[in-house]
């Protein structure tokens, strides 16, 4: 792990325990949610670090933007906090481990299904299911359609992924034709 990634994570950590300890976590983490799109701009992004504003000129900006987004104070107090310690740059892995922490806790987890067509409502209803019982959490899938891959389904949560596509096993069969 990166020292920034170790900083995000402390700051993630330090964060979500603040939360956790007022029992308004998944309102924070909607919160939390509510905001990503808007810190994934790189424009912003550069806006918060850049040298030429002040710090008290970057929190009235974000304060104003809290406000606008009804975020809490204890968010606001947090994001402020960022900008004064010259770590807002990092806001975009901060709440990625936040998501991964909130989902650790709540026992819910994401999972991307990709697949050739769209999928019906029954067919994700039995992907949930299946998933849930052999992962023993509660599921959120969100959904991809990606022609390319033929058929079958590529599933991904976090760093794993399972690659069942009609694709990938056409490209194995390939393989071994090219070893005889």
């Amino acid at each position: 792990m990166t020292s920034s990634q170790e900083i995000a994570l402390r700051y993630s950590t330090a964060y979500f325990s603040l939360v956790k300890s007022k029992k308004n976590l998944k309102e924070a983490f909607q919160e939390v949610e509510n905001l990503k799109a808007v810190f994934d701009n790189h424009n912003i992004i550069h806006f918060f670090d850049s040298p030429i504003y002040t710090i008290d000129q970057k929190k009235d900006i974000l304060n104003t933007l809290i406000d606008e987004t009804k975020g809490s104070k204890i968010l606001k107090n947090f994001l402020n906090e960022l900008i004064e310690n010259g770590r807002f740059s990092l806001v975009s892995d901060i709440f990625e481990k936040l998501k991964k922490l909130y989902n650790e806790d709540s026992d819910e987890i994401e999972v991307e299904v990709i697949s050739a067509s769209n999928l019906t409502e029954k067919q994700l209803n039995n992907i949930k299911q299946a998933l849930s019982k052999k992962l023993k959490k509660t599921i959120t899938l969100s959904t991809k359609v990606n022609p390319k891959i033929l058929g079958g389904l590529i599933i991904r949560h976090e760093s794993k992924m399972v690659d069942g596509s009609l694709k990938t096993q056409l490209d194995n069969i390939r393989l071994k034709l090219k070893e005889l």
